[in-house]
C-alpha cells in the first residue's frame, strides 16, 4: 500500500527529540489503497478515533470516498490518515520523500523542508518548536556535507 510518514513520527525519524502518540500518513484515499488500509488494519479492531462510541470502521472501501482524513484507533494505537497536507498531494509529497527504514520496514517518510513547511504552516506551539528543532537539524547536517 502506498503511504508517506509524516508527523511526530517522520521527526523522530529525523532526528527531532519530540514525543508522538500517534503515527500520520499521507495516503491517496482510493477505493484500492482503502481496501488494502482496511484489509491490514482488520485484525488490530480498526475504530473511528473520533466517533465517540467507538464503532468499527464499515469493512467496505466505498464507505471511504470523498475523504480527505480519517482517525483510527486500533489495538496498536491511534493512526492519522491523511489525503493532502499544506504541501501537497500525496503525488507531490511522495515525490520528494525519503526511503528509510523504520521499525525494520521500508517505507518512505516526508521530506525535511516540506515537514519543517507543514510544522510551521500548524502555528501550534508544540509544532512551532518541533520546526525549529528540526531547521537546526537540517543546518548542522547541511554543515556537515
Amino acid at each position: 500500500m502506498p503511504f508517506v510518514v509524516i508527523g511526530g513520527v517522520a521527526a523522530v525519524a529525523d532526528g527531532a527529540s519530540t514525543f508522538t502518540r500517534d503515527l500520520d500518513v499521507l495516503i491517496r484515499f482510493d477505493a484500492e489503497t482503502v481496501r488494502r488500509l482496511l484489509a491490514a488494519l482488520r485484525p488490530h479492531d480498526p475504530r473511528g478515533a473520533l466517533d465517540p462510541a467507538r464503532r468499527p470502521l464499515p469493512s467496505e472501501p466505498e464507505a471511504f470516498a470523498g475523504f480527505r482524513n480519517l482517525c483510527v484507533s486500533t489495538d496498536l494505537g491511534h493512526l492519522d490518515l491523511r489525503g493532502r497536507t499544506p504541501v501537497g498531494d500525496f503525488e507531490a509529497v511522495a515525490a520528494r520523500a525519503v526511503p528509510m527504514t523504520l521499525a525494520g520496514v521500508a517505507t518512505r517518510v516526508i521530506a525535511l523542508a516540506d515537514l519543517i513547511a507543514i510544522k510551521r504552516h500548524l502555528k501550534r506551539p508544540k509544532d512551532l518548536i518541533v520546526a525549529a528543532e528540526l531547521e537546526a537539524l537540517a543546518e548542522r547536517t547541511s554543515e556537515d556535507t
